[in-house]
């Protein structure tokens, strides 16, 4: 049981199409990943299943902002492969890579989270250098 690793699902959203059935595809995939996470054992957050239900109650940047404050409480982070992220996924990836978590991604194969390959997450984040999280945390930081 792993009960005690808190996971944050990382996943992209929009993809590269924001229409309504590449939304919804999204979401169901991130779900897919969560449940195979809770099966597991896991204590998981993701986002998608509160954007699935909450979309349009808040301006997006509010909402992501409201997600990366999970990320404080998380010890690992987990993407659904080794897809180039982009979206609201780099400001997830950057502040979790700043805060020193965990970030691995889902080998659909084995069924189990994975360490990156080496370099992968600075060639996703760019230069090599952190960046600074697009939208800052709001309420109270640990």
């Amino acid at each position: 049981m792993n009960s005690s690793e808190r996971i944050y699902v990382c996943a992209p959203l929009k993809g590269g199409n924001p229409t309504v059935e590449n939304i919804t595809l999204n979401i169901r995939r991130a779900h897919a990943l969560m449940c195979a996470l809770l099966r597991q054992g896991y204590n998981v957050f993701c986002p998608h299943t509160m954007w699935g239900g909450a979309y349009g109650v808040l301006p997006e940047n509010t909402f992501l902002a409201l997600c990366l404050n999970w990320l404080y409480s998380c010890t690992t982070v987990a993407l659904p492969g080794l897809t180039e992220p982009g979206g609201n996924m780099l400001p997830e990836l950057g502040l979790a890579a700043t805060l020193g978590k965990r970030i691995m991604y889902w080998d659909d194969d084995a069924q189990r989270l994975t360490e990156l390959p080496k370099g992968w997450l600075d060639k996703v984040l760019g230069t090599g250098q952190l960046p600074n999280p697009k939208y800052p945390p709001v309420g109270v930081q640990p």
